[in-house]
């Protein structure tokens, strides 16, 4: 709506100039006909009498070509203003799409370098054991199970796997927070949201 009233504009103001031009080439040649100037013929100097009345004329006219010159020249910066503006937001969406990937990919190596080692005094059917080392979603449910049957217990192994525990806690949130304040398109984000979503229920 904006370009089409500049559009409009910029044409009324052609018109004019035009007119304007068209009025500095005939008005001399109109004048020195008119019955109330036929005293500048018998005049010498007719040629500064129709300088001087033309005179502010092409003045205007000059002013106006001033005028419209700056004009085009801020149409013309607004359109780069825009087409950087642009550039610089795809490339922005671009960045944060990689960046996102990138987290989203560290997650599903942290989630699978889970590794907890259940004592050996406990076993349960329900999970799938591997000397006694539990792998990603196996290592969670069977942790979880342990600490609701035996309460927490310390050792080297249980340690090692709840810090990471928690920095995949940390990614999670970290990613969650990313996502959110990301400018990337919006069916964008929820093809993140529906990857993500896995890794944070069982989680969580």
């Amino acid at each position: 709506m904006k370009n089409t009233g500049f559009t409009l504009y910029r044409k009324r103001n052609r018109w004019f100039l035009f007119f304007a031009v068209a009025l500095v080439i005939c008005f001399p040649f109109v004048l020195v006909q008119l019955p109330t100037f036929t005293w500048l013929s018998e005049k010498g100097n007719i040629g500064n009498a129709i300088g001087g009345i033309t005179a502010p004329f092409v003045g205007l006219t000059g002013a106006i070509l001033v005028y419209l010159s700056f004009e085009q020249q801020i149409e013309a910066n607004r359109i780069q203003r825009l087409a950087l503006r642009s550039q610089l937001i795809q490339e922005q969406r671009k960045g944060e799409y990689v960046l996102l990937e990138k987290h989203l990919a560290e997650i599903k190596d942290e989630f699978y370098k889970l590794r907890y080692r259940r004592p050996k005094q406990v076993y349960q059917t329900n999970h799938l054991q591997l000397e006694g080392i539990y792998k990603g979603e196996d290592a969670l449910a069977a942790y979880s199970a342990d600490l609701n049957k035996n309460g927490h217990g310390v050792s080297e192994d249980l340690i090692e796997f709840e810090y990471g525990v928690r920095y995949l806690v940390l990614l999670a949130g970290s990613f969650e927070e990313q996502l959110r304040t990301a400018i990337i398109r919006e069916e964008k984000k929820i093809f993140f949201a529906k990857k993500f979503i896995i890794y944070k229920i069982l989680i969580n």
